[in-house]
């Protein structure tokens, strides 16, 4: 039999498992018990019990820890950036990845367009992997809600304003949004000021 520690729950008796939850399997091969749980999730972190029932019973305990990757879009969670600015996103993961490298930009709900010429994402893999999405000329169709999304983790996003002209009145009254614009004598400077308003 397999068990839930935390509960005392049984999971399985044999080759029959005990569980409404579908993720999770038993299987047997030769002297084998194999518990398998698909798509981990934190809750399924704590200790399990294999237990044979002898006389006296024979137990053997497991402790399960789940890692879960968690994206950090460093700055604020608003952005206003002058139209034909660049763009530049970086986004720190610093638990391990599932899938080591494998990091994904959406502008809302579809994947960030790589092969438009004007997009270049580059992830860096370490202790803490970082990736960086930069979008050069940006253009009013541009602005929208940016996603970095890791491997089997949690995502984290912030909100893009593409604007033309002087930045909105809030952003003089100390709301917690990023101001980037280029400067008027250098047109061909991607990126002149970046100002953070707190």
């Amino acid at each position: 039999s397999w068990i839930r520690g935390r509960d005392l729950h049984v999971l399985s008796s044999g080759a029959v498992t005990f569980s409404s939850d579908s993720r999770v399997s038993v299987s047997h091969l030769h002297d084998s018990w194999t518990l398998t749980i698909r798509y981990t999730q934190p809750r399924d972190a704590g200790s399990y019990s294999c237990q044979v029932n002898t006389q006296p019973p024979i137990a053997s305990w497991y402790n399960l820890t789940v890692v879960e990757a968690r994206a950090n879009i460093l700055g604020k969670e608003t952005m206003y950036v002058q139209k034909g600015s660049t763009v530049s996103l970086e986004c720190v993961i610093k638990e391990e990845l599932v899938i080591p490298g494998l990091v994904l930009w959406y502008q809302d709900d579809r994947l960030v367009d790589r092969d438009s010429g004007r997009v270049e994402v580059v992830t860096n893999i370490g202790n803490v992997t970082t990736s960086t999405l930069k979008v050069a000329g940006a253009a009013l169709h541009d602005s929208g809600n940016y996603s970095c999304w890791p491997s089997a983790g949690r995502p984290d996003s912030v909100i893009v304003h593409v604007i033309q002209g002087d930045p909105p009145a809030a952003m003089h009254h100390g709301n917690s949004a990023s101001w980037v614009r280029t400067s008027m004598l250098e047109p061909a400077a991607s990126l002149i000021l970046l100002l953070l308003l707190t």
